[in-house]
């Protein structure tokens, strides 16, 4: 393995603990946290399909945007962890009334 895939897969690795860690931070609880982390392999897998159907291998471009991506799932992850908290709590509904 090249010297540059290695620092990025060490820097996945580094982005993916920080992930945890800010997302502990906030839920306030290791299995919220770790439920939200369950989100991540589904930010690597369009990624991961889309070179292999191209033959494109991966590049520095495409791992940075499966970190992107990697940051909308974890972003709607502690969104749905929060909405659910918000329901068992009684809080506010929607807009629909649902």
């Amino acid at each position: 393995m090249h010297h540059g895939a290695t620092e990025l897969l060490v820097i996945i690795a580094v982005t993916v603990f920080v992930t945890f860690v800010l997302s502990l931070s906030y839920l306030r609880s290791v299995s919220d946290a770790a439920l939200v982390l369950m989100h991540v392999p589904f930010a690597f897998v369009p990624g991961i399909l889309a070179s292999r159907f191209t033959g494109a291998r991966i590049g520095i471009a495409a791992c940075i945007g499966v970190l992107s991506v990697l940051g909308v799932a974890v972003l709607n992850g502690v969104l749905l962890i929060g909405g659910i908290r918000q329901r068992r709590q009684g809080g506010p509904r929607g807009s629909c009334g649902c």
